[in-house]
């Protein structure tokens, strides 16, 4: 604070009030460098332990809603082609840290490719694992020339996918990294080039699955968490540090050859992010602190707190859109790590803006990781949602309503 500010006094009067005089001094005005405390950005509340989660994500098949995905922290991947009624590994001959999946994707139209982020860090901070291809449905894998890394053990395990396949755009993939950056291959993974700068966590890499351009390009979004706010997801310290201090939002609007800083947060970690259907620029964020919306493709963006359906300052991982049949546009789900009130889950019908409660009648009550729903055509409804809770996944046919548990989470 500078030794000289300016100080003052502001009056305001009604319109019928406004030719009325009013006279004030200020005298003795101290001024200390402060916020006061309604000032101050609210603090979330932390999670419990969460370190014995073992099914840390789950994935669709672009291109058949009978294949399902679900990632680990020390099983590897496990694969469904039915629907969820039967489960095979698909880890080939992997073992140890290929098998902490930190991210899968799966090919748009061949959905026996595969790529799995997976690794870990050791007790002296060296990172052990890689980036992972399977061409026959996880029967065997090779792995890549990459540089990054990935924690599939840690905290950020709990976050969005940060591997992504463009729709429309089979030989391309996108790769979020733990500390060592954002990447692009457009040859299907033979070679990468670094897009954005090491030294911040990527927690989701997210590609527009809803607006196709003339030229077949979509917009990305890839965003970053803090090391000191990822404590409150209950698995602990994350295992790399980064030095970024602030949470980023970046955005591509060209299938992540570009990407321009769109905002830059103190206050809160981005952990998740998810489009609408109606407009490119509808997004909505999970973060360290609840909820964040937005309208004009992230440069604007507001936590929602109050008056609202949602778990608002609790750390969110879970957020998913599906159309429905009969509705052109697209409904949402989200929910909370540790929900303040069990049984439930937020429901919005309106661009992820207008929440309300929907019943969630799991056994445990337990939180919301991951939400999933098919998206095989951009106008078909989803024939099933996905719902990764603490304790298992369980299937809906009818959006959640009722609920069939197909794996046990511990």
């Amino acid at each position: 604070m500078p030794q000289q500010v300016d100080a003052g006094v502001v009056f305001r009067a009604l319109p019928q009030d406004a030719q009325m005089y009013f006279r004030a001094a200020v005298s003795k005005l101290t001024l200390k460098p402060s916020l006061p405390p309604d000032f101050a950005f609210p603090s979330a509340k932390p999670v419990g332990d969460l370190s014995k989660v073992e099914l840390t994500g789950v994935v669709v098949a672009p291109s058949d809603a009978e294949i399902v995905v679900v990632r680990s922290a020390q099983r590897g991947l496990l694969r469904s082609t039915d629907g969820g009624r039967t489960w095979n590994e698909a880890n080939g001959g992997l073992n140890g840290a290929a098998n902490a999946v930190r991210s899968v994707a799966i090919h748009p139209t061949r959905p026996e490719i595969m790529f799995r982020a997976a690794g870990r860090f050791n007790e002296k901070g060296v990172f052990q694992g890689g980036l992972y291809r399977t061409e026959d449905g996880g029967r065997s894998w090779s792995k890549l020339d990459f540089d990054g890394d990935f924690d599939g053990v840690g905290p950020s395990a709990l976050c969005g996918e940060v591997l992504v396949i463009p729709p429309g755009q089979p030989d391309v993939v996108l790769a979020g990294c733990e500390t060592k950056g954002l990447y692009r291959s457009e040859d299907g993974g033979r070679t990468w080039k670094q897009i954005l700068p090491e030294g911040q966590r990527f927690t989701a890499v997210v590609a527009d699955p809803w607006h196709i351009r003339p030229d077949g390009t979509v917009a990305v979004h890839a965003v970053t968490c803090p090391d000191h706010l990822l404590p409150l997801l209950g698995r602990g310290k994350p295992h790399a540090s980064t030095k970024k201090r602030t949470a980023a939002d970046y955005v591509s609007l060209d299938s992540g050859k570009r990407f321009r800083l769109q905002s830059d947060r103190p206050d809160l970690g981005y952990l998740n992010v998810v489009f609408d259907n109606r407009s490119p620029n509808i997004l909505a964020y999970t973060t360290t602190h609840g909820l964040v919306n937005t309208f004009s493709g992230g440069r604007e963006s507001y936590l929602l707190r109050q008056g609202i359906q949602l778990d608002s300052l609790r750390p969110m991982t879970a957020i998913c859109t599906g159309r429905v049949e009969g509705r052109p546009w697209t409904i949402a789900f989200t929910g909370a790590l540790a929900p303040a009130t069990a049984g439930r889950i937020s429901r919005s019908d309106a661009s992820c803006l207008r929440w309300k409660w929907q019943d969630f009648p799991t056994p445990s009550g337990g939180g919301v990781i991951a939400i999933a729903a098919d998206h095989t055509t951009r106008s078909a409804a989803a024939k099933f949602w996905w719902f990764l809770t603490i304790d298992g996944l369980y299937r809906s046919n009818d959006q959640g309503r009722t609920l069939i548990k197909v794996l046990n989470g511990r």
